[in-house]
């Protein structure tokens, strides 16, 4: 798949607190990695096209690395943005930055982002201490700057809980 398609957003990746303005997602490329896009792996799976699993055994380090890499770089962004009192772009990269979160959220525990029937699955065995009560506080207020310092934490504490497990699978 080298031609941009454009999908509906499958249910699973749908969530009354997480809004999208669009109802499609543009899928590139999904047979290798696409950090910035997020959901398109989930997405294209979703949809019964061949991607790249980023949540298979194979692949889930560096996947996952890369999108908390990409994290610490928008992160100076919102940072910024909201020193600049600039609400509409906080909100714009704190949305994706949320989207990021699941993603890693979802990986880490070798599943794609299902949200369709509540933000945290049941299954979910890595996740950040009160990491549903805190998400659901960050959507609730996404342009504020206690969000973007929730939103941080959220990713530094599953960072450390992912990186503990790829030690343990070694």
């Amino acid at each position: 798949m080298t031609n941009p398609i454009l999908l509906d957003i499958p249910n699973e990746l749908k969530h009354e607190s997480l809004k999208s303005e669009d109802e499609k997602i543009e899928v590139i490329c999904a047979e290798s990695f696409q950090a910035e896009r997020p959901f398109m792996h989930d997405a294209a799976f979703f949809h019964g096209h061949k991607t790249m699993l980023p949540w298979q055994a194979e692949n889930v380090k560096e996947c996952v690395s890369a999108v908390f890499i990409l994290w610490k770089g928008i992160s100076s962004e919102v940072e910024e943005a909201v020193k600049s009192r600039d609400k509409k772009n906080t909100v714009v990269l704190m949305e994706k930055g949320i989207r990021l979160f699941l993603e890693c959220l979802y990986w880490s525990n070798d599943m794609p982002v299902n949200i369709k029937d509540g933000i945290f699955a049941q299954e979910l065995k890595i996740k950040p201490f009160n990491g549903l009560e805190r998400l659901l506080y960050i959507l609730s207020r996404p342009g504020g700057y206690h969000s973007y310092r929730q939103l941080d934490e959220l990713f530094k504490e599953l960072e450390k809980q992912f990186a503990i497990k790829m030690i343990k699978r070694k």
